[in-house]
Formats: C-alpha cells, structure tokens, sequence
C-alpha cells in the first residue's frame, strides 16, 4: 500500500510514517494524496532498528508507493 515514509539519519531505515488508503486520493489522476500536517516544531519518531529518536519536518516525507 503507498505510504509516507522518512530515512533514519543514523541507519538509514525507512520508517512508515503513514499510509494512504485509496480514499485519501483526493484525484484518481495524481499518484500523491497531500502530506500529513505535522505538529509545531516537528513530530518525533523512532527507529525500530536502532532505537533512535529523531525529529522530523513534513517536508522530510517521501512518497513511497
């Protein structure tokens, strides 16, 4: 399923930060629904391989299919 993913600056892991159900597309002709909003300052997540904690932007997002 798509999904919005981010690296982990220390190993490199793709984090799932979220994913795009079918519903979410908001026109069938883009292969992208809008990024999720983020919190002020950031929204911190942790690598599930090397257990670090990071803080990262919404422009960070990358789209994955």
């Amino acid at each position: 399923m798509p999904g919005w993913i981010v690296y982990c600056p220390k190993c490199s892991f793709e984090i799932l930060h979220s994913e795009i159900s079918k519903d979410e597309r908001v026109d069938p002709w883009l292969s992208t629904a809008p990024k999720p909003e983020f919190p002020n300052g950031g929204q911190n997540l942790e690598c599930p391989t090397c257990k670090i904690q990071t803080v990262f932007q919404r422009h960070q997002l990358i789209y994955r299919r």
